[in-house]
C-alpha cells in the first residue's frame, strides 16, 4: 500500500516539524515541551486518524517493514523530547531524577489517548481543556520549581 506509505511519511515530517519550531521559538526546556504537547494537540485534532494509523495493529500486520517504519517514527519522535528533557536537566530547569525515557513515554501519553477519546466521543471531549489541567500537573511532576 503506497498511500499508507506515504501517510507514515506525512506523519513522521508533522511530529519532526513540530520539534523543529518548538527549538527555534524558545531555548527553555519546559517552554519547549508545553508549546510541543498543544502543536501535537492541535496537529491531532485537525488529523483524527493520526493515532489510528501510528496504533492500529491492522495497519502494519503482516507487514514487517511497516510495523518497522511506525516504530522507527515513535522512537525518533521520543528520542527528540528525551533530548530536550536532557537539557532541562542539564540547565536545572528539570530535576536531576526525572528519567528521560519514562517522562517522554509520560508526555505522548499525555495526548495521544486523549485525541483516541476525543474522535470516540465525536469530540464532545475537549482536548483544550485537557491541556490546560494536564500541562501544569507534568510541570509539577518534571520541575524544578514546582
Amino acid at each position: 500500500m503506497p498511500i499508507l506509505d506515504g501517510v507514515l511519511v506525512s506523519i513522521k515530517n508533522r511530529f519532526m516539524k513540530n520539534v523543529t519550531q518548538v527549538r527555534k521559538e524558545t531555548p527553555d526546556a519546559l517552554d519547549r515541551l508545553q508549546l510541543l504537547l498543544n502543536k501535537q494537540a492541535l496537529m491531532l485534532n485537525e488529523n483524527r486518524a493520526i493515532p489510528y494509523v501510528v496504533f492500529a495493529d491492522g495497519i502494519y500486520a503482516g507487514n514487517p517493514e511497516r510495523k518497522a517504519k511506525v516504530a522507527k517514527i515513535m522512537m525518533t519522535f521520543l528520542n527528540m523530547v528525551q533530548k530536550i528533557i536532557n537539557e532541562g536537566r542539564t540547565d536545572g530547569s528539570i530535576r536531576e531524577d526525572v528519567v528521560p525515557s519514562t517522562a517522554a513515554i509520560m508526555f505522548i501519553g499525555m495526548i495521544m489517548p486523549v485525541a483516541i477519546i476525543s474522535n470516540l466521543s465525536d469530540g464532545l471531549f475537549d482536548i483544550n481543556e485537557h491541556l490546560k489541567n494536564v500541562w501544569p500537573v507534568f510541570d509539577r511532576c518534571i520541575s524544578t520549581n514546582s
